[in-house]
């Protein structure tokens, strides 16, 4: 699941050295975005990562990514080779 949609509603094209292939329609005015039921853009909906989760999930999942980038640093210091010591 990404953390947040992103979502290009518009170009300009500045410099285009290739020519047009045959049959290419080109819109006067770029598309309207899909919008979803509740009226917002999805690229507006908001994630939460720890939708559904108890807070002792919360805190273990964060201690498990504390310990690996702690483990990271150890690394890049040389005092571990690396993480399976």
């Amino acid at each position: 699941q990404p953390i947040q949609v992103i979502r290009i509603r518009h170009t300009d094209i500045l410099y285009d050295p290739f020519p047009d292939p045959e049959g290419l329609i080109i819109p006067n005015m770029s598309p309207e975005p899909h919008r979803l039921p509740n009226g917002r853009l999805d690229d507006q909906e908001t994630f939460d990562k720890y939708a559904g989760k108890t807070e002792e999930e919360i805190m273990e999942e964060e201690e498990i990514k504390k310990q690996a980038a702690n483990e990271e640093v150890l690394v890049m210091l040389g005092d571990i080779r690396d993480k399976s010591e």
